[in-house]
């Protein structure tokens, strides 16, 4: 009965040991299970992570591009509305300058025509008092001769100012041209600033010229009789006078002429002209 009983409880303690190795066993594996799962989910969470991060730090660059590209595009906006304006401002100033130009031709055209109408009675009364002095010529076959010289001295000199008006009116257009084929090369982005130099001196060499011009019209060339013996010395310095007179205002035309050939010449060395198509505009073609 003893060794029966020690038989059942070496039984129960040792189903108990099993039973506790068995629970302690299950509890290990649980506990492994959740470890490794512990370990996945924090891989996968660090995997999310990462995603997150690289989403947004490809947002930011994107956005960052998105700002840059904006910036850029701002800036070429502004740019073109600077080029519009100044554009306009060009064909603003380009539409006085033809205005002026014109302006500028008629009022000269217009104080030389006055200055003659001025003139008529003055070279008359010389006249009369020049024909006074010839009758007292003991040849009177010579008064005639002397005084269709006094006659043609005038004539000559109205009708050469307004030939010479005519050519520096034809050098102004010229110029004109030119001051509007630069703007245009400017509104293009052109370096245009020797030019503009060029055409400043020769619109100084053409103002100077029509002053020169108007001089010239209001003189009168007078011939005064010393005696009969002297005629051909009394007539010669008036005559010699009106030529170095015209020939000065020659010159000056010339002068003129060579400062609009400067800034021709100017224009078309400017770096990048030849590949610009210049149209002519509506005020070059009137």
């Amino acid at each position: 009965m003893t060794k029966k009983l020690l038989f059942i409880i070496v039984f129960l303690v040792m189903k108990n040991r099993l039973i506790f190795v068995l629970l302690v066993s299950v509890l290990l594996l649980s506990a492994g299970r959740v470890v490794a799962q512990n370990k996945t989910e924090a891989g996968d969470n660090k995997a999310v992570v990462e995603t997150i991060r690289q989403e947004e730090r490809e947002e930011i660059r994107q956005e960052a591009g998105a700002t840059a590209e904006t910036g850029e595009k701002i800036r070429e906006e502004v740019r073109e509305e600077i080029r519009i304006e100044e554009g306009e401002s060009l064909k603003e100033t380009r539409v006085e300058s033809l205005k002026q130009a014109r302006k500028t031709r008629q009022e000269t055209r217009g104080n030389i025509e006055r200055i003659r109408e001025e003139n008529k009675s003055l070279i008359e009364q010389k006249r009369l008092t020049l024909k006074e002095q010839l009758g007292v010529l003991q040849d009177q076959r010579k008064a005639p001769i002397v005084e269709r010289i006094y006659d043609n001295l005038n004539r000559l000199n109205d009708q050469i100012v307004t030939r010479l008006l005519a050519k520096i009116d034809q050098i102004e257009e010229v110029l004109e041209r030119v001051k509007s084929r630069t703007d245009k090369a400017q509104e293009a982005g052109l370096d245009v600033n020797g030019v503009r130099e060029a055409i400043a001196i020769a619109e100084e060499a053409i103002k100077k010229t029509r002053i020169t011009a108007e001089t010239q019209a209001a003189k009168i060339y007078e011939i005064v009789i010393s005696d009969e013996a002297n005629l051909r010395t009394d007539v010669k310095p008036e005559r010699d006078q009106l030529r170095s007179d015209l020939e000065a205002l020659r010159q000056q035309v010339v002068l003129a002429r060579e400062a609009v050939r400067e800034a021709i010449t100017a224009l078309a060395q400017v770096p990048g002209i030849e590949s610009l198509e210049i149209s002519p505009s509506a005020g070059e073609t009137e």
